[in-house]
């Protein structure tokens, strides 16, 4: 990136004085050769200004209607409901939408729960093959501040979504919101709030997942207020060096000129012609993010090792896995935990004989779509790993009776 990961957030109304002709910030870092970005909800004038009148560079336009399916279609089977956004949100482009230069986004502040995860891929994945067959470019999520559940992207709608996004690049994308809700440390709670895409990151690069093109499609302080114009620039200026080691981390857009926010618009567009100036003159930093690493453990030792950390008791009638274990004649172990190896999303648990006759078992099954049959299969120690983890971790959970203190087994009578 040789570029300020830096732009706009514009819409109706508000303040966009300095944006564009005749010398505002896309002509003056179109001069330059600098990609700008620009967002805008609803009033497609900016952003149709920026891909009509500045060709010198790709730059990073998108567009959101917050009338036409701004909520998703929870709940409703995926694949038509999908249909049913692409053709609501097509229907309403305006004629002179430019499907080869601005980008549509799907979604805003979406449910941020594991249980939806599933649900908001697999929907987003329809979508996206139905706007790739039309020669869109799309975005989806724009998750608010601190969400979603990290968990969220390990779920099986996502973990297929996430692939696709991997190998469409340049036509598919996640958008994410960062606000720190304060004004006074930008980087507060990082990167629970500002660097929360670290945890799509991360489940990413855990799943073998090329990681996807990333817009910050909202990124600010509070709401309807922003700090003054020193402090906000150094904050630009911190956050530009974490997003611009990361190639596809394409834009981060200010939030915000548009109206009916209190006076930010007024506030942001001060800060127009400092972040043009900046982003003539930026130097990203030199320092690469390291390599997604390899997995160092085969599948069993895997599994096996994580179901080791999980070692508190408790029971839920409907699990595949525990009615496999009890079918089998063995206690289960630890809370059911779902996980991904090489891509995959999997539900496992460990399972004990109290006898102490059958050897601890960890029982697996890959998580199937919605509807399909779960097939359990298990398999007992493998060879050449480490049993206890680096750090052991205690496990709450309401339903529990007991509690462990050491390593299970240990005293097995207490686990009964």
């Amino acid at each position: 990136m040789n570029y300020l990961p830096f732009g706009f957030h514009a819409g109706s109304g508000g303040n966009l004085t300095g944006i564009g002709k005749p010398d505002g910030y896309m002509p003056t870092l179109d001069a330059a050769g600098k990609p700008f970005g620009l967002i805008s909800a609803d009033n497609y004038g900016p952003v149709g200004e920026g891909a009509s009148q500045y060709p010198a560079v790709d730059n990073f336009l998108l567009f959101r209607n917050t009338k036409i399916h701004e909520v998703p279609m929870y709940g409703a089977d995926p694949e038509p409901a999908a249909l049913t956004a692409w053709q609501g949100v097509r229907a309403s482009l305006p004629p002179e939408f430019d499907k080869e230069k601005v980008w549509i986004v799907f979604w805003n502040e979406p449910r941020k729960e594991k249980e939806w995860g599933d649900w908001m891929g697999e929907t987003a994945y329809h979508i996206a093959q139905l706007t790739m067959a039309d020669g869109y470019k799309t975005a989806y999520f724009g998750y608010s501040s601190g969400t979603p559940d990290a968990d969220v992207w390990y779920t099986p709608g996502m973990v297929k979504f996430l692939k696709l996004c991997a190998q469409h690049p340049k036509e598919l994308a996640v958008a994410l919101h960062e606000y720190s809700f304060t004004v006074d440390d930008i980087l507060d709670g990082y990167p629970y709030k500002v660097g929360r895409f670290e945890f799509l990151h991360d489940a990413c690069d855990d799943q073998n997942i090329g990681r996807p093109t990333i817009f910050i499609t909202e990124f600010g302080w509070e709401y309807q207020t922003i700090p003054g114009e020193r402090v906000a620039m150094d904050d630009i200026k911190t956050a530009a060096d974490i997003y611009a080691v990361y190639d596809n981390i394409k834009i981060a857009l200010i939030w915000g000129l548009m109206g009916g926010y209190g006076d930010i618009h007024n506030q942001t567009q001060r800060l127009i012609e400092p972040v043009t100036d900046l982003a003539l003159s930026y130097v990203p930093p030199t320092t690469e993010p390291e390599p997604p690493k390899p997995p160092q453990e085969t599948f069993e030792q895997y599994f096996w090792n994580k179901s080791i950390e999980h070692q508190c008791i408790s029971m839920n009638a409907e699990s595949a896995l525990q009615n496999a274990m009890v079918a089998d004649g063995l206690t289960p172990v630890g809370t059911e935990v779902w996980d991904s190896y090489a891509g995959t999303a999997y539900a496992y648990r460990g399972a004990e004989d109290t006898a102490g006759i059958i050897p601890r078992r960890t029982y697996i099954v890959e998580v199937p779509p919605a509807g399909e049959p779960w097939s359990v299969f298990w398999f007992d120690k493998p060879d050449d790993k480490l049993v206890v983890p680096p750090v052991f971790r205690l496990t709450h959970w309401p339903a529990n009776t007991y509690y462990v203190s050491q390593y299970y087994g240990a005293r097995p009578d207490h686990y009964g």
